[in-house]
């Protein structure tokens, strides 16, 4: 931009109103330099927006997560005595006798037969 600046001082110095070719030659380059202007000033403006743009997506996503988070805070995990009261109370621990009616007479993880007085969870 400063090289523009520079032809445009030597060629307006000169130039004779009276010679429609060099006011003709020093109104181009005049143009030409205002055309530059405008394009470094649109680069600056596109860069600008497209930081703000990213700046904007960075913060939307910040405020979601802490949203999330804030929501999550209220609940509290279950401890490990609440889980075995729960899985106790879903599925209680009875004993076997030879008068229940099961399908299959063997444990699914030791493979052994019930005997009478097993305890187990159906």
């Amino acid at each position: 931009m400063a090289k523009m600046c520079s032809k445009f001082k030597k060629l307006t110095v000169g130039v004779n109103p009276r010679n429609k070719n060099s006011y003709t030659k020093s109104l181009f380059y005049l143009i030409i330099f205002h055309y530059h202007i405008a394009i470094a000033a649109m680069e600056i403006v596109s860069k600008l927006i497209n930081k703000l743009i990213i700046l904007l997506l960075i913060l939307i996503i910040e405020l979601i997560l802490l949203i999330r988070k804030l929501k999550s805070h209220n609940t509290h995990p279950i401890t490990t005595p609440q889980f075995l009261k729960f899985i106790e109370d879903k599925h209680p621990t009875i004993c076997y006798t030879k008068r229940m009616k099961l399908d299959c007479l063997e444990c699914s993880v030791c493979l052994c037969e019930f005997m009478e007085g097993d305890k187990m969870k159906l």
